[in-house]
């Protein structure tokens, strides 16, 4: 069982009282709403009666029970106009968000059930699947425990039943963009009626029955048109009623806009939730209750800040000298926690992480210096306009791209053409979204080919001089357009073309033809700048008010494109890839038998 840290165990004492104080007074709320029906059936109700989250809060804040540093109490309510119990713990980056959500799941007095567990990122979602999938990881053996060995793990296309919910701890794991809807607009399928839950639902034609459920749960989505019940997976959170945990809740309140941080809290709201669970590094104390403030003090004591940090530097050495060093000390390192791992079984792993200049010499010089020693290290090169005159690896640890950079892999036709349809409005059907990712790519072949040209050129000569600018946007019409503005692409055509001699550029041209006989333009052109492109396209064309993030669109693409895409490049990267991978292995485990 993992050991929890004092801090940690401190919150779940405070989770713990917080729960029971919430339990009793619900309780006695619910006893005295009873006995002022009996009375008078049209009594109403005082706030502090209904409000038994609020009347919780307010007795343990008076006793200390909650964070110092908490504000005035927050209302939220559902969509049935329920009070919410929402808290939040306050912990540092590195203190072990996740282990407290699990462990607060631990202590909740309900074994079965849904839970919605909302994480902001693909990243974050992809560790966090990887370790609640995992039934030997110490986050799913806390589930397990919870729910007495009966767990089921949850992703939002997964179907699930009544049966499920009655028998087993069911936890899904959603994104942040998949809860949350703009200005009423319906735009995830999980607010769709998909058909996919009939179990939850009266049948179609059963409209006694549709009555019946709308009486009991009013707040359901219908069709305007029929008055029917949505069979929506919104609609089955909404009759469930899940336990909400949201992982790096700052990710969700931080932003500058209030109105964009009630939006989201008013998304989680219209879950229909009967309980919030936060875990943040920097709480929005206007939208959320601080139940724990856990501080870096507290993360010290128990050693989980790393201190202090060691910078050793060699002025004016070669990088030899630097990475000969570096691996020494990781070898050092390396010996010490073997010795720790036979001592208290534990193993800490070192690491050691180098940053090379994305050129081909450079990363074939580095492979080099470490297969003299052999070291298990697999480099990664972007592969430039090299393309055009060498499609083989200089050095077997290399793996040579076909393309201009990594980013140009990420421009497919279809998986673009679904996150713009995974980002568009309802309404916007396929047919109205302006253009297609075909049409972007020929239109910049068209504008661009000769400025190319000229950047071939001038990278073949090593003339130190960049033709394209490090993003297209200063190339646009405007702020709100895809049209290129062709007098400053012609400009920058002629600024380039000065300082180059005519068969240098005459060269280049002959490559790049050659090159597009069997590739496409899109392949060749500088990456950040051809992803630069597609970023505005997409934003255009999806026409939403905040524009998508980069980052957003990069992870979208990378999952789905590994993922799927069947292309003969992506295959071969696929496979170099995993044969350096496994050629690294294999050193690793040579190295470590020698040295046992």
């Amino acid at each position: 069982m993992m050991e929890l840290k004092a801090y940690q165990r401190g919150a779940l004492e405070t989770l713990t009282r917080w729960l029971e104080n919430l339990e009793e007074t619900r309780r006695d709320s619910e006893n005295m709403i009873e006995a002022l029906k009996q009375i008078r059936a049209d009594a109403p109700i005082p706030d502090e009666f209904r409000n038994y989250p609020k009347t919780t809060w307010k007795k343990l804040a008076e006793n200390g029970g909650v964070a110092a540093t908490a504000g005035e109490y927050v209302d939220r309510t559902d969509d049935a106009n329920r009070p919410i119990p929402h808290i939040c713990f306050k912990v540092p980056t590195g203190g072990g968000k996740t282990l407290l959500a699990a462990a607060a799941l631990e202590r909740l007095p309900w074994q079965r059930g849904l839970v919605l567990w909302i994480v902001p990122s693909k990243a974050i979602y992809a560790q966090t699947k990887a370790a609640l999938w995992d039934k030997q990881h110490p986050y799913r053996k806390m589930l397990n425990r919870a729910s007495a060995g009966r767990v089921k793990m949850l992703e939002k296309e997964d179907i699930f039943n009544r049966e499920d919910i009655a028998n087993y701890l069911c936890v899904m794991l959603l994104m942040l963009p998949a809860t949350n809807r703009q200005k009423g607009k319906e735009f995830l399928r999980m607010f769709k009626d998909s058909g996919r839950y009939p179990n939850f639902f009266p049948d179609i034609d059963n409209i006694f029955g549709n009555t019946e459920l709308l009486n009991e749960f009013p707040d359901l989505e219908c069709h305007t048109e029929r008055g029917l019940v949505k069979q929506s997976l919104f609609n089955v959170f909404k009759l469930l009623r899940p336990v909400v945990v949201l992982d790096e809740a700052h990710k969700a309140y931080g932003a500058k806009n209030t109105k964009s941080n009630e939006e989201f809290a008013k998304s989680i709201n219209r879950l229909d939730p009967r309980m919030v669970i936060e875990l943040s590094a920097t709480p929005n104390r206007g939208i959320s209750n601080l139940l724990v403030d856990i501080g870096g003090p507290d993360l010290k004591k128990e050693e989980m800040i790393k201190l202090p940090v060691q910078v050793t530097s060699f002025p004016n050495a070669e990088w030899q000298l630097t990475l000969s060093q570096a691996v020494d000390e990781l070898e050092r390192l390396d010996a010490k926690a073997k010795s720790f791992e036979n001592s208290t079984g534990r193993y800490i792993r070192p690491i050691a992480v180098v940053r090379v200049e994305r050129t081909g010499s450079e990363c074939e010089r580095f492979a080099m210096f470490l297969e003299q020693d052999n070291h298990p290290y697999v480099v990664v090169l972007d592969g430039d306009y090299e393309i055009l005159e060498s499609t083989r690896s200089p050095h077997h640890r290399i793996v040579w791209l076909h393309r201009h950079s990594f980013e140009n892999y990420l421009l497919e036709e279809d998986p673009i053409d679904k996150f713009r349809h995974y980002r568009a409005p309802l309404e916007d059907s396929l047919d109205r979204l302006p253009s297609s990712f075909r049409e972007i790519a020929a239109d910049t072949e068209q504008k661009f080919k000769e400025l190319l040209i000229l950047d071939v050129a001038h990278q073949r000569a090593k003339t130190g001089c960049r033709v394209f600018p490090k993003a297209p946007d200063e190339l646009f019409a405007g702020p709100k357009t895809i049209d290129f503005n062709n007098s400053e692409i012609k400009k920058l055509c002629n600024k380039a073309a000065q300082g180059i001699d005519e068969q240098s550029i005459e060269d280049a041209r002959t490559l790049v033809q050659d090159f597009l006989k069997e590739h496409r333009f899109i392949d060749l052109l500088p990456g950040h700048f051809a992803f630069g492109i597609i970023r505005r396209w997409i934003n255009y064309t999806v026409n939403v008010r905040q524009r998508i993030l980069e980052a957003d669109i990069r992870v979208f693409l990378s999952t789905e494109i590994w993922r799927s895409v069947k292309t003969r490049d992506h295959n071969s990267l696929k496979r170099r890839l995993h044969k350096a991978v496994r050629e690294a292995e294999k050193i690793r485990q040579a190295q470590s038998s020698t040295s046992s």
